[in-house]
């Protein structure tokens, strides 16, 4: 870090920056004020569940390196979508999986064959290691809860902390869904087999029944066409539907929960944590006057709910002044930061805005 920051700096300005710089567990507070965190821990697919492992790696153990709490979003990234290179988009949630391969299945066919020749037996050795893992949990349950009590005996929010850290939102990690993927995938290949069963039985039921008619050869030539034809854009209307249609998976609100139940907790009016990359701004209950924020991110994300990456990069942050926060982004063509315009295309439409 002190190298990156005299390369862009200098040595003067780096060494007081240094002097400055701070590493915390996985939030900033400022009492009355704010409360500042990733976020991942409030999504079952990106959540860990025992986070707090610094302990291990000082004493160099190996186990910090255990897979055995690899979050499903995790074991993705970097099994899968790293092998993509650098069309590789953001896929932040198994909400956009599916439509990432669809996109990649018109857009990208030739890479995505060859992602899936050289490296899709790897992949599966990966799976089948994953959900073998046994061994890890156990000293990394004990370092978590050690260096929680720690924090806990020394930070001012005291019990709090504890509280805070128990709305993490655990509850499949990637040796689980590595063998639902697995069942999964069986069920999919057998779907798969039952239709080109039908499928063929159909055809050749239609295609004895036409042979055996009492027709001419002419007529009898125009309905095997006609049938082949028929089941020809059955084919291609079904393959158009499952590139095209829409996820019909809904907004989590999990996040907006836990920084309500933060702000109630703790007093302060700004709460604020992305990972989801999708900018938002929520009123909160528990304590009025109360806002969530997240920032989204200044890179291309893949969506669940586009059929293509969203390449429109808004380098949204938040601006606080005060105990006041403001969703901004900058406009590189103005030169200047403006407020972020939000556009609420859910069923049922939360309260939600920018706090000025």
């Amino acid at each position: 870090i002190s190298k990156a920051l005299v390369e862009r700096v200098g040595t003067e300005a780096a060494e007081q920056a240094i002097t400055q710089l701070d590493f915390r567990q996985w939030y900033y507070h400022e009492e009355g004020r704010l409360w500042i965190e990733h976020g991942c821990q409030y999504d079952s697919e990106n959540a860990f569940q025992f986070y707090l492992r610094k302990g291990l790696a000082e004493r160099g153990e190996a186990v910090h390196k255990s897979e055995a709490d690899y979050p499903l979003g995790t074991f993705f990234q970097k099994y899968l979508y790293n092998q993509f290179g650098n069309i590789t988009f953001l896929v932040p949630n198994s909400r956009s999986q599916i439509r990432y391969f669809r996109w990649l299945l018109i857009n990208r066919p030739r890479l995505l064959a060859k992602v899936g020749t050289v490296h899709l037996p790897f992949f599966w050795q990966v799976l089948r290691r994953i959900t073998a893992v046994g061994g890890g949990t156990s000293e990394l349950r004990e370092c978590h809860k050690s260096e929680l009590d720690q924090m806990v005996a020394e930070d001012p929010l005291g019990e709090k902390i504890r509280d805070i850290e128990s709305l993490k939102r655990v509850e499949l990690n990637a040796a689980i869904l590595a063998k639902r993927a697995v069942v999964r995938v069986g069920k999919v290949l057998a779907f798969i087999l039952l239709g080109a069963v039908l499928t063929t039985g159909l055809w050749t039921l239609g295609a004895q029944s036409i042979g055996s008619a009492s027709l001419n050869v002419g007529f009898k030539a125009l309905l095997f066409l006609g049938l082949n034809f028929s089941f020809l854009m059955i084919s291609l209307v079904m393959m158009i539907y499952f590139l095209l249609r829409p996820s019909g998976l809904g907004h989590d609100p999990w996040l907006a929960h836990s920084a309500n139940k933060i702000a109630g907790l703790l007093d302060v009016p700004i709460v604020s944590f992305g990972h989801t990359h999708d900018e938002d701004v929520t009123a909160l209950s528990l304590n009025n006057g109360a806002w969530y924020y997240n920032t989204g991110t200044w890179i291309a994300v893949f969506t669940s709910d586009s059929l293509l990456p969203r390449e429109r990069v808004q380098y949204t942050f938040l601006r606080v002044v005060g105990k006041k926060g403001q969703l901004m982004h900058w406009s590189p063509g103005r030169a200047e930061a403006m407020p972020v315009v939000l556009i609420d295309g859910e069923a049922e439409p939360r309260k939600r805005g920018t706090a000025i």
